[in-house]
């Protein structure tokens, strides 16, 4: 089986898409996927897990490569991943890809294909679409060139033969056709390699706008098939069989504009930490008896594996649902059947499958054969109380009922709710849903417990070699902890209780489950309270707002673990931890979970002792460092709060004030008020640019639709300004050497507490921060991350942000090169950087007279 071996490059701005593009082509082979990626300004860290390798390479920062000129519509960074033909001599041949290309086929069988000699593999233009056509609206070939005026041209990108292009010397030919045509790469390519250009399907680079895509999708659907050829292409569940590339514009992922079948895209969406956890194939639900296909759509719009169970209907080729409905690569319509339902949900992983009943279905008599339950099921109403009396008896014992309406389009992952015991007696009305769980609903609601939740199995639940850590060796390790914290299921508490009834003991978990029985075992200590805090997968972390946190003597992290990775959330609270105080990691044999401890050694913490299956490590007392040796800014809260002046300069090596030149006003005000403050500041003065010395590259993407004459001008000029001393601030704090700088606009002022705020939030980033927002304006969901900091995911404004300077070396050279806003280019990364604004914000925008 051949490794699929691809070659992208990106600057900070178009590079969280390429993670979409890589996932789409994992759940579409079995092969192995190995990546090189050439970067532009910044650089990731490489990784491999399962069948994927990504390779991370610095490419150019300065924006000087072999390639010396280019036009100013093709982004400097398209270039590099060409670098693979001369620097990485173990690949034979490699495919070129774009991060606007999704992959519906199994590459396997493109990486097979021989090349017969030639130099690359392509989708060619036609005939009659040369080299020579292509460069005759660009002012013609050079004379030195003449001689490639009839090489066909291809699309964009190629299968590339590296081993035939090293020995033909395709590398240098690059260069010299480069130098004298100036133009995209694909030009200079087609130059260089001479003609050799094997054409392939037009599967392996469909482009919806010139191979009429939404039309032939038309006549698929009308076939009503699960496969049709049409257009000259296979069609499988109404998508095309092949590479789809949505070239030009607008893109996908852009709202608001016409592009054929954005929702296959959205349907792929994936972003780099879900691949670094390996985490790309997507969740599975089957739903039985819909009534319509709306809820099927939605949630293969959200990028779900659906599995249709529908009775045929007549005058309907396919069960309950009209043809077009067939339109997911993973969206299956089967007739349903009770004995097909039972085989699927004896297929491994079924416990983490969710079956949706439409309304009226009897779900108890389509389980009662099935052996293997999942763990929750979802009945859209009316239901009727004998069936939520069939499936008590089946084992379900929880609930949750929720109106249809209130939630988008197929409901939520019952992961989120909260169960209560189920109501058998209860029907359900005809809007509403019921979600049932085979867990035991949260024991606060419920009369009395079941045997198997005795205090003396809950005991048991905790593995014994740590059971019989806590009970007699902890001692010897550190005196009697006051303050006792559990991230997990209180296993642990429950034996620290016995030994440590003084201490303050508190418990956290996001299974409401877990935590029922945690609170029943709990009962007779007073100083001991749990904590149900939902569990956020995208962080991946607990929502630790309101939590009553101070200092602790003992960290217990047991959780959680699923899925993989995600207790790397903990390490944000390690400046809770006393000097001196203890951090035990439980489950450190797990394979996902033994990079725990290295993370929280690298975060100033020895290891004390190992145990089977466990680590004990200890925080080290240390002087306050301003940046550590994993450059994350970590403090101790301090006893007395500093002014504000001293609380910014212990975080911030440099602080820089962007101001227009013109408004004098706002720095007299600012020296005057910030004086006052011990804050000190470099202004960088920036003048505002008359409208016809403004480069529409600079506001291409600015969001200007809606605004007309002055107004419109008014904005682009203002807005220009902004981002070009925001440019001047970065350079100057890169200049400087300063490893922190916070970087504010002139109308921020803080509020009374901000130091005391500062002093809190700034003690719960992680270590590998990138930006920390002191004002911001959600226009996406911002989650939670610790008591004091949010994560954000798309939010404006950039009145003052604290930024660390491999962060600027990241996002520089895209912010030089983007048409947007200042802030909404930062909103447009923060999807891809560990991005955070306190909670509550210490700063605020005043606007002065004048």
């Amino acid at each position: 089986m051949p490794t699929c071996r691809i070659s992208l490059s990106s600057d900070a701005r178009g590079f969280g898409k390429n993670a979409t593009l890589i996932a789409s082509i994992l759940r579409r082979t079995q092969a192995d996927v190995h990546v090189k990626f050439f970067c532009r300004g910044f650089q990731p860290k490489s990784f491999e897990i399962d069948r994927l390798k990504v390779e991370f390479i610095s490419g150019v920062d300065g924006g000087e490569s072999d390639f010396g000129r280019y036009p100013s519509h093709v982004p400097a960074a398209v270039f590099d991943r060409l670098y693979v033909i001369r620097d990485h001599l173990e690949w034979d041949r490699c495919l070129i890809m774009d991060h606007d290309m999704s992959v519906f086929c199994d590459l396997e069988e493109y990486f097979k294909e021989d090349f017969e000699g030639n130099l690359l593999l392509g989708r060619l233009f036609g005939e009659g679409n040369t080299l020579g056509l292509q460069m005759h609206r660009r002012g013609g070939l050079p004379e030195v060139l003449s001689h490639c005026e009839n090489y066909p041209y291809f699309f964009m990108g190629p299968m590339m033969n590296l081993t035939a292009m090293r020995e033909e010397g395709t590398w240098e030919k690059l260069l010299y056709a480069h130098e004298h045509i100036g133009q995209d790469e694909q030009i200079s390519l087609t130059a260089a390699t001479e003609g050799r250009v094997k054409g392939v399907s037009k599967k392996w680079n469909l482009v919806p706008q010139w191979d009429n895509l939404e039309k032939v999708a038309a006549i698929v659907a009308a076939a009503g098939e699960e496969r049709v050829t049409a257009g000259g292409i296979t069609w499988y569940r109404g998508v095309p069989e092949g590479i789809v590339h949505w070239t030009g514009g607008p893109k996908p992922w852009q709202r608001g504009n016409k592009v054929w079948r954005a929702d296959l895209w959205e349907g792929e969406m994936t972003n780099w930490e879900q691949l670094r956890l390996g985490l790309w194939k997507k969740p599975r639900e089957i739903q039985v008896q819909p009534s319509t296909s709306t809820g099927m759509n939605a949630m293969a719009r959200r990028g779900w594996r659906v599995t249709v169970h529908a009775t045929p209907q007549p005058g309907r080729k396919n069960p309950r649902v009209d043809a077009h409905d067939l339109s997911f690569p993973d969206l299956n319509v089967v007739e349903a059947s009770k004995a097909r339902l039972r085989d699927e949900l004896a297929k491994a992983g079924a416990a983490e499958t969710l079956v949706r009943f439409g309304p009226g279905v009897r779900a108890d008599e389509w389980l009662s054969e099935a052996e293997n339950r999942t763990s929750h099921i979802l009945l859209q109403g009316p239901v009727a109380a004998e069936t939520i009396q069939g499936l008590e008896k089946l084992g379900y014992q929880g609930e949750a009922r929720i109106k249809r309406h209130e939630w988008p389009a197929g409901g939520p992952d019952p992961q989120v709710l909260d169960f209560a015991p189920i109501s058998s007696g209860l029907d359900t009305d005809y809007d509403e849903d019921l979600y049932l769980t085979v867990c035991q609903p949260t024991l606060a609601a419920a009369p009395q417990h079941s045997d198997r939740f005795t205090e003396e199995k809950f005991m048991t639940d905790l593995e014994e070699p740590l059971r019989l850590f806590l009970q007699s060796e902890l001692a010897s390790f550190a005196p009697a902890p006051d303050t006792i914290f559990e991230v997990g299921p209180g296993y642990g508490s429950r034996v620290l209780c016995e030994h440590h009834p003084e201490a303050r003991i508190m418990v956290l978990d996001h299974s409401a489950v877990r935590l029922s029985r945690a609170q029943a075992a709990l009962k007779g200590f007073p100083k001991a309270r749990t904590f149900h805090r939902p569990l956020d997968r995208t962080l991946p972390w607990f929502d630790l707002r309101d939590m009553p946190l101070d200092h602790i003597d003992l960290f217990l992290v047991d959780g959680p673990h699923y899925p993989g990775g995600m207790r790397d959330g903990a390490l944000s609270l390690q400046s809770y931890v006393k000097p001196g105080g203890l951090v035990v990691l439980n489950r450190t044999d797990f394979a996902k979970e033994k990079s725990a401890s290295e993370k929280w050694r690298e975060s100033g913490f020895e290891s004390l002792h190992s145990g089977e299956g466990f680590e004990v490590l200890r925080r080290t007392p240390a002087p306050d460092l301003r940046i550590a040796e994993t450059s994350a800014v970590q403090r101790e809260p301090q006893a007395v709060t500093p002014s504000l002046g001293e609380c910014i300069a212990s975080f911030a090596e440099k602080v820089y004030v962007i101001s227009l030149s013109s408004r004098s006003e706002r720095r007299i005000l600012l020296e005057k008020e910030w004086g006052s403050q011990g804050i000190v500041f470099e202004c960088i003065e920036q003048e505002l640019p008359a409208p016809d010395a403004v480069r529409w590259p600079e506001v291409s993407m600015m969001r200007l639709y809606g605004m007309v004459g002055q107004s419109r001008t008014n904005h682009a000029v203002q807005a220009t300004a902004a981002k070009r001393g925001a440019i001047k601030a970065l350079e100057a704090f890169l200049e400087s050497g300063a490893e922190t700088a916070l970087i504010c606009e002139d109308d921020c002022t803080w509020a009374e507490n901000a130091a005391d705020w500062m002093d809190r939030a700034i003690s719960e980033l992680p270590p590998d921060w990138e930006l920390l927002y002191f004002l911001a304006e959600a226009q996406s969901p911002n989650l939670a991350w610790s008591p004091h900091l949010v994560k954000l995911t798309g939010a404006k404004l950039c009145t003052a942000v604290l930024w660390r300077r491999d962060t600027a070396l990241k996002l520089l050279p895209g912010l030089r090169e983007s048409g947007a806003e200042w802030d909404e280019f930062m909103a447009q990364q923060q999807a891809e950087t560990l991005s955070f604004c306190m909670a509550p914000m210490p700063a605020s925008r005043t606007v002065s007279a004048g």
